[in-house]
């Protein structure tokens, strides 16, 4: 996946499961998200879909966006009051996999 920092679009590139990514370009336009700097992927609900956080400088906040397991993605949960995020992290914390 790619990020153009500084614009609210989000290009998303998929993996074809053998070290290639799919050339099509499936694109994420959330006028929420005006300062993109640091973007992580991971389980955030529990639909096994790979989803999305975005950390915003611009509007200290970071943005969930939602995975549809296609290479789509729907807007989802924000959280605020982050005094200039500048960088996420994942990882299964609870182990379930």
């Amino acid at each position: 996946m790619a990020m153009i920092t500084g614009s609210n679009h989000l290009s998303v590139l998929l993996g074809d499961g053998n070290g290639e990514f799919q050339i099509e370009d499936h694109s994420v336009d959330d006028n929420r998200i005006s300062s993109p700097n640091s973007i992580v992927s991971g389980h955030f609900n529990d639909d096994d879909k790979i989803d999305l956080a975005i950390a915003n400088k611009g509007t200290k906040k970071v943005y969930i966006l939602y995975g549809q397991g296609d290479g789509t993605f729907t807007t989802g949960d924000e959280y605020g009051g982050i005094n200039e995020p500048s960088a996420l992290a994942t990882g299964d914390f609870n182990r379930d996999g």
